[in-house]
C-alpha cells in the first residue's frame, strides 16, 4: 500500500472557494523518528491564528489521541503554522500515514466552516547538469519537499530509470545515487535523446528503495519535470545575455483542489464522459488524495454528477478533439465525432490546463503538434466542436497569458448553447490562436478579452489571423469587454467584434504572480492596489557627495492605495492571481524629483526601436540562466533592446550616467528565500544615498524628528 499522509484542517472560510489549498511540509524529525516538526502553508489567507489545540491522529486508531499541541506552543508567523509533535510511532505508520485536524485555525477573512484537506508537496524532477535533449551524461536530481532528508538505499541490483513517453530510456543503480538535504542526485547516460519534450520525461524510484531520515519509505515514486509558471511575460523568447531564454522549470505550486477542470451533468439522464488516447484521471471528491482513478478511455457519467478531471502523472502535450459527452462512434474526416446516441445537457468550469498538467495554472501553453511544414493541431483545438448540448462555459478558466499556435482554434464552435464566454486573458496574441473559435455559436452575446490590439493580417496563401472568423453567426446583439482604446477599425472579414454589439470597458484586470513572487504592470488609468501585494519603482538619483549616479529600488504603493495612470511598477506578491481594479478616483503620484529608471506600454514594444535607444541598457524581469535569482537582466547583448509584451514594465538605464562599470543584473534576492524581498542595488558597487524611515521609504523635503536611515545608517534627528 503507498504511503500517504493526509493533513486536515477545520478552518473559517468563505463560502468563495480557494485559490490554492493549504499544504504542509515536514521542517525537522520524521514521522518514522516520533519527533517531527510540521509546517502548514495557507497559500490564499494574509494571517493565521490557533485558538484551539491541534490534533495529531492515526486512521487505524481513529479514537485514540496521540498527542496535543496547545495554541501557545504553535508558531504562527504570516500565514503558516508550525506545531512539533512527540509520540511513539505506530509500526504501520509508513503505509497508512497520519491525520491532522483542529478546529480552531482562522485563516483571515473567511466565515465558513468546512473541512479542507491539506496536500503534501509531490517530489519533482530538475536537471541540474547535462541536457536531456541531446544526451549523454545528465544528473537529474529528485526533491522531497515532505522528507526531512532524502537518500537511496545503497543496493546494486536495484535501478532508478529515466523514461521518455513510457519508455524507458536510462538507467542508475541506486548505489551510484548521491544525495544533499531533501534532494537525490540520480546521473544517467544517454546514448541519444528520445525527444526535447520535457512533460514527457519521468524518474521511476523503486518500492521502499527511498529513504525518508534514514527510514525506508514503502512507495514506488514515478516523478515528473515539473515546470513552474513563468517569471513574467516581460521575459521574451528571444531573449539572451545574463537573463536566460525561457525560466519554466523549478518547484511546483501546491494545486488549487477545488479549481480542476470538470464536467457537470445538468439532465435526469445518465450517459457516459469521454477522453480518448489521453492520460486522465478523475474524481467525484478532488480534496480527496485517494479517491482519483485513472480513467480507461470513458466513464459512466450519472444524471447531476459533478466529475472533476486532471492529467495523470504522465501529462498531455495536447487535447485537441479529446472529449464527449454521450455515446459516440468513429471519427469523421479525423475530427468531428459521429452522433449515433442521445446527449445530454452540461457545463463545464475549473481551470482546463489540469487536463495538461495536474497542477494546472500553466500561463504558457505546449507548443503545437507539427509534421514537417504540415500544421497539425493546436493544444485545445476543436476540444468542444459542435457540442450542441453544452450549455455553459462561464466558470471555465483559460489561465494561459503565453499562447501557442491555433492552441484554442475552432474551440468552441458550433456550441449553440453557450452564451458568456470565458475570461480571455491573454494579452498578445499568435498565429490562429482564435481563430473560429466561436464560430456559430448563435447564442453567445458576451465576451471578456484582455489583448491590447487587434491582430495583423499575415502575407501568403492564407492570412493565418489570429481572430479570423472567431466570432462569426454569434448572436445579433451582444456586448464585448475590452480596453478603452480598443475599438472596432475594420481590418479584414470576420476578424473584430460584431458592428452590432456593444462595446464595454474593463473595470478590472486579473494579474498572474508566479511562485517566484514578483511581476511587472502598466496601465493608462488610475488603480486600486489589491490586498496582498506591494508596488515597488526604480530610479537614479545623482549623488553629490560622490558626484556620480545610485540607482534605487523603492517600495511606493501598498495595499488599499491608488496607483496612478502610467506608473510602471515591480509588484511583488505571494504566488496567486490578483484582481487590479480601475478607478477614477484621483491618484496622488509617488513624490520623487529624481529620474524614474521603469517604463511600460500597454501594446507590445519593441525596445530597439525606442528613440536614441542606443543610449540605454534595457532590462527584463526575468529568472537567471540557472533559474536561482530573480530580478533584472539583460534580454540580450550588451543590454540592446528586446521587445516587452503589453502592460510590463522594463528598466532602462542610462549610458551617459553609468559609462562604466554598469550591471548586466539586478538581482533581488536567492530564488528559495524571497523572505528578504527587493534590495537596494546600486550601479557601479555605489552605495544608495538618500534619507530613509524604518519602513524603507524615501524621505524627501526636511525629514521630522525621530530615527532615519542616512546614507545607510542610523541616525537620531
Amino acid at each position: 500500500m503507498k504511503k500517504f499522509i493526509l493533513l486536515m484542517i477545520t478552518l473559517v472560510i468563505s463560502v468563495t472557494a480557494w485559490a490554492a489549498d493549504p499544504y504542509f511540509e515536514v521542517t525537522s524529525g520524521s514521522f518514522a523518528s516520533g519527533n517531527v516538526t510540521v509546517k502548514m502553508t495557507f497559500p490564499e489567507a494574509t494571517t493565521v491564528s490557533v485558538t484551539g489545540s491541534i490534533f495529531l491522529d492515526h486512521p487505524n486508531k481513529p479514537n485514540d489521541l496521540l498527542i496535543t499541541v496547545s495554541p501557545s506552543d504553535v508558531i504562527v508567523k504570516n500565514n503558516t503554522a508550525t506545531a512539533t509533535f512527540v509520540f511513539i510511532p505506530w509500526e504501520d505508520m509508513i503505509e497508512t500515514g497520519y491525520l491532522f485536524w483542529s478546529a480552531g485555525i482562522t485563516a483571515t477573512g473567511y466565515s465558513k466552516y468546512q473541512d479542507i484537506y491539506a496536500k503534501k508537496i509531490p517530489p519533482y524532477a530538475t536537471v541540474s547538469e547535462g541536457d536531456l535533449t541531446i544526451g549523454g551524461n545528465v544528473v537529474v536530481d529528485v526533491t522531497f519537499p515532505e522528507f526531512t532528508s532524502a537518500s537511496a538505499y545503497p543496493a546494486s541490483w536495484k535501478n532508478a530509470t529515466l523514461s521518455y513517453d513510457g519508455v524507458e530510456v536510462a538507467t542508475c543503480a541506486m548505489n551510484n545515487i548521491t544525495n544533499s538535504d531533501k534532494t537525490l542526485h540520480i546521473p544517467f547516460y544517454m546514448t541519444s535523446s528520445p525527444g526535447n519534450d520535457l512533460s514527457l520525461y519521468s524518474v521511476n524510484l523503486p518500492f521502499g528503495y527511498v529513504q525518508n531520515n534514514g527510514v525506508d519509505v514503502y512507495e514506488e515514486y514515478n516523478v515528473s519535470f515539473k515546470t513552474s509558471p513563468s517569471v513574467d511575460p516581460d521575459d521574451p523568447d528571444e531573449g539572451g545575455g545574463e537573463g536566460g531564454d525561457d525560466p519554466d522549470t523549478g518547484p511546483e505550486v501546491p494545486a488549487d483542489l477545488t479549481n480542476y477542470f470538470w464536467v457537470e451533468n445538468l439532465s435526469e439522464d445518465a450517459t457516459t464522459l469521454s477522453f480518448y488516447g489521453k492520460n486522465i484521471e478523475y474524481t467525484n471528491t478532488p480534496n480527496d488524495a485517494s479517491s482519483w482513478v485513472r480513467m480507461d478511455g470513458q466513464i459512466d457519467f450519472e444524471a447531476h454528477q459533478k466529475v472533476y478531471l486532471r492529467a495523470s502523472a504522465e501529462g498531455n502535450t495536447n487535447m485537441a478533439n479529446a472529449m464527449s459527452v454521450g455515446n459516440f462512434g468513429d471519427f469523421y474526416d479525423g475530427i468531428e465525432w459521429t452522433h449515433i446516441d442521445t446527449r445530454v445537457a452540461h457545463k463545464v468550469g475549473g481551470d482546463i490546463t489540469t487536463l495538461l498538467n495536474a497542477q494546472g495554472n500553466m500561463t504558457r501553453l505546449p507548443a503545437p503538434f507539427t509534421n514537417g511544414e504540415y500544421y497539425i493541431s493546436g493544444v485545445f483545438e476543436n476540444f468542444f466542436y459542435n457540442d450542441t448540448y453544452l450549455q455553459d462555459v462561464s466558470e471555465l478558466v483559460l489561465p494561459s497569458t503565453t499562447l501557442t499556435e491555433y492552441c484554442y482554434a475552432g474551440m468552441f464552435n458550433g456550441c449553440t448553447s453557450i452564451t458568456k464566454a470565458p475570461v480571455l486573458p491573454a494579452t498578445v496574441l499568435v498565429k490562429g490562436c482564435y481563430d473560429k473559435m466561436f464560430n456559430e455559436c448563435n447564442s453567445l452575446n458576451y465576451v471578456e478579452a484582455y489583448f491590447s490590439e487587434w491582430p495583423k493580417k499575415s502575407t501568403g496563401y492564407s492570412p493565418y489571423a489570429a481572430t479570423e472568423n472567431w466570432l462569426q453567426n454569434v448572436a445579433a446583439e451582444g456586448t464585448f469587454k475590452t480596453h478603452y482604446w480598443v475599438g472596432n477599425d475594420y481590418k479584414y472579414y470576420g476578424s473584430t467584434y460584431p458592428a452590432a454589439w456593444n462595446k464595454e470597458e474593463l473595470g478590472s484586470m486579473d494579474i498572474p504572480v508566479s511562485a517566484v513572487g514578483y511581476t511587472t504592470f502598466y496601465y493608462e488609468k488610475n488603480w486600486v492596489m489589491p490586498e496582498g501585494m506591494e508596488g515597488y519603482v526604480a530610479y537614479e538619483t545623482y549623488n553629490n557627495e560622490t558626484y556620480s549616479y545610485d540607482f534605487v529600488f523603492e517600495k511606493a504603493f501598498e495595499a488599499g492605495e491608488i496607483v496612478p495612470f502610467a506608473q510602471p511598477l515591480i509588484l511583488k506578491a505571494k504566488a496567486g492571481t490578483y484582481t487590479i481594479h480601475f478607478t477614477e478616483v484621483d491618484a496622488t503620484r509617488h513624490i520623487s524629483d529624481e529620474f524614474f529608471n521603469l517604463n511600460g506600454s500597454i501594446t507590445t514594444k519593441n525596445l530597439a526601436s525606442e528613440y536614441e535607444s542606443y543610449n540605454y541598457y534595457y532590462y527584463a524581469l526575468s529568472l537567471n540562466a540557472s533559474g536561482e535569482n530573480v530580478g533584472f537582466y539583460w534580454m540580450n547583448d550588451n543590454g540592446e533592446g528586446f521587445t516587452s509584451a503589453p502592460f510590463k514594465a522594463w528598466l532602462r538605464i542610462s549610458k551617459t550616467h553609468f559609462a562604466s562599470g554598469v550591471k548586466g543584473s539586478f538581482a533581488f534576492g536567492d530564488f528559495e528565500d524571497m523572505t528578504d524581498g527587493i534590495k537596494t542595488a546600486a550601479v557601479s558597487q555605489q552605495k544608495a544615498k538618500g534619507v530613509y524611515d524604518l519602513s524603507g521609504r524615501r524621505v524627501n523635503g526636511n525629514a521630522q524628528r525621530g530615527m532615519y536611515i542616512i546614507n545607510g545608517k542610523k541616525v537620531i534627528r
